[in-house]
């Protein structure tokens, strides 16, 4: 994994009474994170904090092919989060991955890359997060050189600062601390009514000429046998690196498996709770010629138990219309497009010894509504679990 070295800070402005943003950087299990959040409107505070949590615990706890797939999903369950509580909320988002960082810009935040004296807008067009029930976010990646920067900001910084300052500030000699600093002075010197907050992210220069000139300086003494000990000394140094680098990944590929049987052991434990829960109750509606023993079937039931259910006894009757109470396993909602057959291989295969195949499931529901690819958002019944077997 690339070595960067980063700054956050976040400033209220002078104007307003409370800092709505919330800046973080993460070094979740997945990969180095940085969230820089804008909250909108009167709970600003909370949509940036709720961001913030959601993009933290969608990382920490899923795999993905790739980062950017990674990213992607979070940024997709974090919206449906806010837009339900009606939370708008601004932004910068990235992830890393080896020598790219993968991010997103919402609203009218901004995001650039420094490199040889030279700024590059990091173009995003995402509209405001929370605001629409359906995101497909864009993601943009960035490789990042040495001696290359990038900079996430919230608007209330980059609409009080011009290219020229940010590139004076960015290529100077400063730490990435002071750079910082001097950058929200100058928002600040600019009017700075508003909220603003800064995360710089920077993959440093090799300072080669810096260790070979120590080296030289303390054998300059012996002029004849310095240039071949400067040779060896760059050698030794540059073979002490290489090892320090494959340790560095031989300890990362070992971090990696360990969160892999870290998520397949949460994995375990969730199922493993879903199979404990109690059933879901939901009400049937009788058709012509169903009684208790049909609909008892349908759903995988029993008498016994709808009988329970609906307070009957053997000697009850029902009829066309009514509504019975009905135990099955759960009602589960379509979390991506997929037909029935992906759903259940990849869910509910492990309860077919307990009657949950797909043709119980078609047999619970209306199968003209299980045909095909299924939508994202489709309820579908699953049966109950027959424990006696």
């Amino acid at each position: 994994m690339l070595k960067l070295e980063t700054n956050i800070i976040s400033n209220k402005g002078t104007q307003a009474p409370t800092n709505q943003d919330y800046i973080s950087e993460i070094q979740t299990s997945q990969g180095h994170l940085w969230i820089v959040a804008d909250g909108e409107g009167d709970r600003g505070v909370r949509a940036s904090r709720i961001m913030t949590d959601s993009l933290r615990q969608y990382v920490e706890d899923h795999l993905a092919n790739n980062a950017i797939e990674l990213l992607r999903k979070a940024l997709v369950y974090t919206n449906e989060i806010l837009h339900k509580q009606m939370l708008p909320v601004e932004g910068v988002v990235a992830i890393q991955e080896d020598k790219q960082i993968h991010l997103a810009v919402f609203g009218k935040s901004k995001a650039l890359k420094g490199h040889n004296k030279q700024l590059e807008d990091i173009n995003s067009s995402n509209g405001v997060l929370g605001q629409q029930a359906v995101l497909q976010p864009q993601i943009v990646s960035v490789s990042l050189e040495h001696g290359s920067q990038a900079i996430l900001m919230t608007k209330g910084a980059f609409l009080q600062l011009n290219y020229e300052q940010i590139a004076q500030t960015l290529f100077s000699n400063k730490n990435l601390e002071s750079k910082n600093q001097e950058l929200i002075q100058k928002t600040l010197q600019a009017g700075g009514q508003y909220n603003a907050s800064i995360a710089l992210i920077e993959h440093p220069n090799i300072n080669i000429s810096e260790n070979v000139g120590k080296a030289w300086k303390s054998i300059r003494p012996f002029a004849i046998p310095g240039a071949i000990i400067a040779i060896l000394a760059v050698f030794f140094i540059t073979a002490h690196y290489t090892q320090k680098d494959e340790k560095q990944e031989e300890e990362d590929e070992q971090a990696k498996a360990l969160r892999e049987r870290q998520l397949v052991e949460r994995r375990k434990d969730s199922l493993a709770k879903l199979d404990a829960k109690k059933d879901t109750i939901i009400a049937h509606k009788l058709e012509k010629g169903e009684t208790v023993g049909i609909v008892a079937r349908k759903y995988n039931s029993t008498n016994e138990n709808l009988m329970e259910l609906n307070i009957l006894d053997d000697k009850a009757s029902v009829a066309r219309g009514q509504v019975l109470k009905v135990n099955v396993k759960m009602i589960y909602v379509v979390d991506k497009d997929q037909t029935l057959q992906q759903i259940y291989d990849d869910r509910f295969k492990r309860w077919d010894k307990l009657g949950v195949t797909v043709e119980s499931i078609v047999k619970a529901n209306k199968p003209a509504n299980l045909s095909g690819k299924l939508k994202k958002g489709t309820k579908i019944i699953i049966p109950a679990l027959k424990k006696d077997k």
